[in-house]
């Protein structure tokens, strides 16, 4: 499904000389932020007295890859260069290889080395984690009975069924808001407080939902499709979160979000001037070089390469 640019909801500029619809250009910055992200929360699970507050690089993956994501669709719509089919293309492409090696490697060791029970709860998670489900799953199955995480060689994987699950919802809604709505920026901000309000809803007394379910964590995402929108139309990024960066930076200057406990760091309430303070981060360095009417030209997103590739 081909979309034409809207003139309500795009701008004639682009991205540091790359003409409409290209791949942008790559951010060094965004690819060491998520790399840490990451390496924050295998530290964690390997050694979690170490960095005690490490699971917090989930939340901080989430906002960078809505920001990843967001930037590849709005730029695409904005030229009219949008497909559906190439846009699921370049997700198997990305991410297929590497999670069927990651679920055949988990198969042959249980094979080997589980009794039959537990091996047929891990084809069921294999099973899970194939269709992009295993948050869903996790959920259903955590209870007073359930097996314990450690047991559980595929529990990461409930996080990249967040993503895949916001990859089918997401490109829908933004061209749907671009067709009809001519809205995007409503669009963003009406499904981040409706996710934020499901979060708020559940934490308290279903907290295996609030942790697994996509609506409450769509939020995060949310904040990195701001600044995609931000940086696609030329909108001052700072803007967003003028108000909020300068506690959420005094936050981060100390590492707290690494060395907090988790009673003390809670992604929902306690984690949002932490990840606030990380898009403020991406915000601030989205634009470099001012247009002539005051505004600044958006930054390139991520090229075709490295950690943050974008096909």
């Amino acid at each position: 499904m081909r979309q034409q640019p809207n003139p309500a909801t795009s701008a004639p500029q682009t991205h540091h000389g790359a003409k409409p619809g290209e791949q942008p250009k790559y951010r060094p910055d965004v690819d060491g932020l998520r790399a840490i992200a990451v390496l924050s929360v295998l530290v964690y699970h390997a050694f979690p007295d170490l960095l005690p507050g490490g699971f917090v690089g989930v939340d901080i993956f989430f906002v960078i890859s809505g920001f990843l994501i967001s930037g590849i669709i709005l730029t695409r719509i904005q030229a009219g260069t949008f497909t559906f089919a190439d846009f699921y293309a370049r997700r198997i492409r990305r991410i297929f290889p590497a999670l069927a090696a990651v679920l055949v490697a988990c198969l042959l060791a249980g094979w080997l080395i589980l009794f039959p029970v537990d091996y047929e709860r891990l084809g069921g998670h294999v099973l899970a984690g194939a269709a992009f489900v295993s948050n869903l799953v996790l959920w259903r199955e955590s209870g007073y009975f359930d097996t314990s995480s450690e047991l559980k060689p595929l529990l990461h994987l409930w996080s990249l069924g967040v993503e895949e699950q916001f990859y089918l919802i997401w490109p829908v809604l933004l061209v749907l808001a671009a067709r009809f709505l001519h809205r995007i920026l409503w669009a963003i901000v009406a499904v981040a407080l409706l996710s934020f309000a499901a979060n708020l809803l559940l934490v308290g007394s279903h907290a295996s939902a609030a942790f697994y379910l996509p609506i409450t964590r769509f939020w995060e995402l949310m904040l990195g499709s701001m600044l995609a929108y931000a940086q696609v139309f030329s909108t001052p990024p700072w803007l967003c979160f003028r108000a909020a960066a300068a506690d959420a930076l005094r936050h981060l200057s100390g590492g707290s979000w690494a060395t907090s406990r988790g009673s003390d760091v809670n992604p929902r309430l306690g984690g949002v001037p932490r990840l606030v303070g990380i898009a403020a981060y991406v915000g601030r360095h989205s634009a470099h070089r001012r247009r002539p009417g005051g505004l600044r030209e958006p930054a390139a997103l991520p090229a075709s390469a490295r950690l943050d590739r974008a096909d």
